[in-house]
């Protein structure tokens, strides 16, 4: 074959190899999968579930993002647009709180619970030292029908099931005999930890660790180990409901 008309020969079976690479790129393209909603993939906390998570990009939209050392990416519905300004709560007209705000916490549904040594929040009798704002309904409320503390709120925090640990300088929180210091807001009821002598003065600190146990700290103190020493930390561990003292809790903890 002469050299003409194989160079014609070659150059007509690149054209169709490439028009037939052009034309099958589109097929060939996997079709872009269905963004995942973030709500069914969190716990109570705004952490993600360690069960039967599918693989697959995120739907942030109207989400917030926020990287927390300890348990790793937090999510918050994101309730209005980022501004260069301050913003109220609630109406413009009422001061909401009128005293000292000494805590606040969020939980994975984006309500802020606040306290402090405030009393009637936002007008509400039963709102006192501790309320909760719900960004979605833009309202104010109090934890439970009754005014459920008498003292100043020190410390918030809420475990991945959702349940808000408060701790000030409150006793019988509820009408609750052993609900001293501290005590457990389930969405529902307060409960008590452990018993009323367990804990003897104000709780300033609070901190849940990766296997359950319970720290606190403040003014309390337990049975001195040495003439010296004295406990003003103590951890409840998760099974058995009992307290301890901070250092025994700590060398469990490390030994499993």
């Amino acid at each position: 074959m002469p050299t003409f008309f194989r160079y014609v020969t070659l150059l007509t079976i690149l054209t169709l190899v490439l028009a037939g690479a052009v034309v099958a790129t589109p097929a060939a393209m996997p079709v872009a999968a269905a963004m995942l909603p973030v709500a069914p993939l969190l716990t109570a906390d705004g952490t993600l579930r360690t069960d039967g998570l599918a693989a697959g990009a995120l739907d942030l939209r109207g989400w917030d993002v926020n990287l927390d050392p300890t348990r790793g990416p937090l999510f918050r519905p994101a309730t209005q647009a980022s501004s260069a300004e301050w913003e109220h709560l609630g109406q413009r007209t009422i001061a909401a709180i009128s005293s000292v705000v000494t805590s606040i916490v969020f939980d994975g549904n984006g309500n802020l619970y606040i306290g402090g040594t405030f009393q009637n929040a936002a007008g509400i009798p039963a709102a006192d030292y501790l309320v909760m704002w719900n960004p979605v309904t833009q309202q104010w409320s109090a934890l439970g029908s009754d005014s459920a503390l008498n003292g100043y709120v020190e410390a918030l925090y809420i475990d991945e099931n959702g349940h808000l640990y408060v701790g000030g300088r409150f006793t019988n929180a509820a009408g609750i005999a052993e609900a001293d210091y501290i005590a457990r807001w389930d969405g529902t009821n307060w409960s008590a930890l452990g018993s009323s002598s367990a804990l003897n003065d104000y709780v300033g600190e609070l901190y849940i660790d990766e296997n359950g146990h319970l720290y606190v700290g403040g003014g309390l103190q337990m049975q001195p180990v040495s003439p010296k020493l004295i406990i003003s930390h103590v951890g409840m561990e998760p099974t058995g409901r009992r307290w301890a003292a901070m250092a025994a809790a700590m060398a469990r903890s490390m030994a499993r």
